[in-house]
């Protein structure tokens, strides 16, 4: 969504929080709700993103492409979402983005100012500092990045996805696109907010000036406009348009084109104007005609309709999900340490997530679904509090399992007879790399004295395969990141008979696990 220091600042004064799932209709159009104090939100094509006062960022995701933000461990006060990425300011005033990184999309500038408005598009994005200042980086086919020589001033900053517009605190807005509309409005006078073309066929171009008028572009010129005014804020995606009166209702038409005029789209209109009065709101086209919408509250709640929304579970939701149970911990030597859990894969239904690993309160490893966690990081009487949760792909929690104390001494929790304990264990000899391609490589080692029921190989630090023979072909990596494989032979009777390790720089040569 277009970040408009305006708008944020209005965000500011009142708060915001979202609501729980509610059926308003039987035409599928969905109201939800939560209760989370949120300060900034973003509605993109595949999530959508929250800020809360606390300065949590989460996002969700029901798309194949999840557009999921790292745990970083920052806090955050603005988010936008374009297509494939998304990007936040920090509470520090830098910009973090994540997705697909096309493009240099993921390209974040850093600046001497801390930046405080943020605004991202299809493929490309541009960001404010506090000196006034704009910063612009990702697809440039349009010259949606080439922010002018002149960039200083500006005090809002709005994106398309072939162009980019700012206004300054003189009252004009500057445009930097070689295409239409963007020369058109480049140079006008008074615009207090812009709705700027976004990917889907036949969207607007929409303005809204300060005396409360809003004027609309398409591709064959002037379009007629939302004229039951004042308005404050201005939103379009082709097949809708929205004006936000200055009493807080909404005002929206739908397009002329008979595939426009569904009865679905009609009570979805009619759902938006019967909201309570908003301070904020965006709109996005889905697909074959279907839209979504999300708009903030005076009475801090910000509802979603649509029934096409790019999440099952909005951000901010509680998620009704099985909980690990029955941590264990093996450990094998003074820095290595072995997580074990139990989990029900069977209550998932569709696509597996990822399980979440903390230690201490702290975040140490997020992997895809097998219920161990190699812990290179372990020392050897330290003690540790551990616990482990899913996350779905669409990047919803489940809860904490029950936290698993340890002392940092040697355990055995399967009860085997053990023969060497973990001091004892000897290293893997002969452990060889032979890389085939870019996405391929086989490891080599030599066998352990006496019985082996099996060798267990992690890759930076999950469990990826149990192999019964000496070598492991590993047909799931890339040239771009370094690997750290760890090999450990498992003896007939359950204790750790040795342990080797190998490490795969990448392309460039960085060796970071």
């Amino acid at each position: 969504m277009s970040d408009a220091i305006k708008h944020q600042q209005t965000k500011q004064q009142y708060g915001v929080a979202l609501l729980f799932l509610i059926t308003v209709s039987t035409l599928a159009v969905s109201r939800y709700a939560t209760a989370a104090d949120v300060i900034d939100f973003a509605l993109g094509e595949n999530s959508i993103c929250i800020v809360d006062a606390t300065g949590k960022l989460d996002c969700r995701s029901n798309r194949s492409l999840n557009i999921i933000p790292p745990d970083t461990g920052n806090s955050y006060t603005k988010v936008s979402s374009g297509g494939q990425h998304s990007c936040a300011i920090t509470q520090a005033g830098d910009i973090e983005c994540w997705g697909n990184a096309n493009f240099g999309a993921l390209n974040a500038p850093v600046s001497s100012s801390p930046f405080v408005a943020i605004s991202s598009s299809e493929g490309h994005s541009c960001a404010l500092d506090a000196n006034g200042q704009v910063a612009c980086w990702g697809l440039n086919t349009n010259g949606q990045t080439d922010v002018p020589s002149d960039n200083a001033d500006f005090v809002a900053i709005y994106t398309g996805t072939i162009g980019s517009c700012g206004t300054k605190n003189s009252g004009q807005t500057v445009c930097w696109s070689n295409t239409y509309p963007y020369d058109i409005i480049d140079g006008q006078e008074g615009i207090i907010d812009m709705h700027l073309p976004q990917r889907s066929e036949g969207d607007d171009a929409c303005v809204v000036y300060e005396q409360g008028t809003i004027l609309c572009y398409q591709s064959f010129g002037l379009s007629d406009e939302l004229d039951d005014g004042p308005y404050t804020k201005v939103g379009s995606n082709g097949v809708m348009r929205c004006g936000l009166k200055v009493n807080g209702d909404m005002d929206c038409n739908l397009s002329v084109q008979n595939s426009a005029q569904t009865t679905l789209n009609t009570e979805l209109l009619a759902e938006i104007e019967a909201l309570p009065a908003l301070i904020d709101f965006d709109t996005r086209y889905e697909y074959d005609y279907h839209m979504s919408f999300c708009g903030v509250g005076v009475n801090q709640q910000l509802y979603c309709l649509g029934d096409s929304l790019p999440v099952n579970n909005l951000p901010g939701e509680d998620a009704d999900l099985p909980i690990p149970t029955d941590l264990s911990l093996s450990i094998y030597g003074e820095n290595v340490a072995e997580l074990l859990w139990n989990f029900n894969l069977f209550e998932i239904q569709g696509v597996q997530g990822q399980f979440r690993v903390y230690r201490n309160g702290e975040m140490i490893s997020q992997s895809f679904a097998n219920a161990s966690y190699l812990d290179r990081d372990f020392e050897l009487g330290v003690p540790y509090v551990y616990q482990v949760s899913y996350i779905t792909p669409g990047g919803l929690e489940g809860g904490l399992s029950e936290p698993l104390e340890v002392n940092g001494e040697f355990t055995n929790p399967d009860n085997d007879e053990v023969i060497t304990g973990p001091d004892d264990a000897i290293t893997l000899s002969g452990v060889v790399v032979n890389r085939y391609g870019e996405g391929s490589l086989e490891l080599f080692w030599d066998r352990p004295a006496g019985s082996t029921r099996r060798y267990d190989v992690y890759r930076n630090g999950e469990l990826i395969a149990s192999v019964p023979g000496p070598s492991y072909f590993d047909n799931q990596i890339n040239t771009t990141n370094a690997y750290q494989y760890t090999i450990v032979a498992v003896s007939s009777n359950g204790s750790i008979q040795a342990t080797g390790f190998a490490q795969v720089a990448s392309s460039s040569g960085l060796q970071c696990f």
